[in-house]
């Protein structure tokens, strides 16, 4: 999502699916589960009956209790569920997790809190059925340690980090399809105890990927083959980088709220992970430790990585870091053996629009690699547009760059 603490909103989901299964129920009037008070007569007015269920849902069994007599500024109705969610966008199970929600059910429409492991979330939603409940959630400031225990079973680095700051927001959710969008509001977001001492100087292994796309082991930093240190990168290729994949790189504490609420609503859009609004240093923490599939588990994994990373290594040695272990095409990693094969030069002799053409294929390095450069079909659109977000070049640089082809050494046969 995101992109980032939008779990946040399953936890509303799942507290909210506890009890919209009530009115079927209640209609059916199962007499197992449907506990009748004694009629009363109190000035002319007959109370109606309590409803007590227990009734299992897609997430779990639940129970719930609905007073239909609850005085108007209590809840009349509450629920509880050992709830369970799987889901392919998720990349693991959620749970199984105690959520409990308690409110005002009125016309259809339920006002009140679900709360999971201290997270306590508001919720205003119309309920029809359960594959019509759909509504608006709030999250008042909540200890972002909170958040990540309730999500513990997704990201278990959790557990051996010491995680700091508050996070709240709002946002809109739909129960099957399970949908929903998260607009954050972060505060001294710190991380601790996740990143080795390895990453500041000295050799380490990552997982790369081998001629056939397969993750294999690798071995990087100073004193392995190829390693490129930041002051021999040159002028060009760290700009071009850096205006390609995070402009803000300098600026930002290892994630942009903005990059990845624009996410959030793109994938909310698409119904489906399509972006993921990361940082130059989440697209690091997703090559240093994570595997590149794109869920919600492992996004909530890499901004822990680079929150760290960020106050740990700085952002020289991230950038550094980031430059070597990326791939740059099939058997291609790191920028130095990048440069040697596709122009034939050491990456400070890189010319501008050779460094914008290098940044631009980032994202898609084996694509790049067979029909830009083997293909020979260079998307000199997405090169205009690097060059020109290029802040460290002059406007003469530029000019001159946007008037010159990119020429490639020729492929191996």
């Amino acid at each position: 999502m995101t992109k980032w603490i939008l779990i946040v909103a399953v936890i509303a989901g799942l507290g909210l699916a506890a009890w919209i299964g009530l009115r079927e129920s209640a209609s059916r009037g199962a007499p197992e589960t449907v506990t009748e008070q004694t009629t009363a007569e109190d000035e002319g007015l007959t109370l109606l009956p309590a409803v007590h269920i227990e009734e299992n849902t897609p997430y779990g069994p639940v129970q719930v209790d609905y007073d239909p007599n609850a005085e108007p500024e209590k809840p009349n109705v509450v629920a509880s569920c050992r709830c369970t969610i799987t889901h392919e966008d998720l990349g693991g199970t959620l749970g199984p997790i105690d959520v409990t929600a308690e409110g005002r059910w009125e016309g259809g429409r339920f006002a009140g809190t679900v709360e999971a492991k201290g997270v306590k979330v508001e919720i205003d939603a119309e309920v029809s059925a359960l594959e019509l409940a759909a509504g608006r959630y709030t999250l008042p400031p909540t200890e972002i340690s909170a958040v990540y225990a309730a999500v513990a079973s997704l990201v278990p680095e959790s557990r051996q980090a010491d995680i700091r700051g508050t996070l709240a927001g709002n946002g809109e959710f739909r129960l099957l399809p399970l949908r929903f969008t998260f607009r954050p509001s972060v505060a001294d977001f710190n991380v601790d105890g996740l990143v080795g001492p390895e990453y500041r100087m000295g050799s380490f292994t990552y997982m790369g990927r081998d001629k056939d796309g397969n993750l294999v082991p690798v071995r990087g930093g100073e004193g392995t083959e190829g390693w490129l240190p930041l002051v021999d990168a040159g002028r060009m290729l760290p700009a071009a980088v850096i205006s390609a994949e995070d402009a803000a790189f300098r600026s930002h504490a290892g994630f942009s709220v903005e990059g990845m609420t624009d996410a959030a609503h793109d994938n909310d859009v698409e119904g489906k992970v399509v972006r993921g609004g990361s940082t130059l240093s989440q697209q690091l923490a997703k090559n240093l430790f994570l595997t590149p599939e794109r869920t919600y588990a492992r996004k909530l994994k890499e901004l822990l990585y680079a929150v760290e990373m960020e106050r740990e290594l700085g952002k020289d040695r991230i950038l550094e870091l980031y430059l070597n272990v990326i791939e740059w095409g099939p058997t291609v990693r790191g920028a130095r053996a990048a440069s040697e094969a596709y122009f034939l030069k050491q990456p400070a002799g890189l010319l501008p629009e050779e460094a914008a053409f290098m940044a631009s294929i980032i994202r898609n390095p084996r694509g790049g690699w067979e029909k830009e450069y083997v293909g020979g079909r260079v998307q000199t659109r997405r090169l205009s547009w690097i060059l020109d977000n290029m802040v460290t070049i002059s406007p003469e640089e530029r000019l001159a760059a946007l008037t010159r082809d990119v020429h490639f050494v020729p492929p191996k046969k």
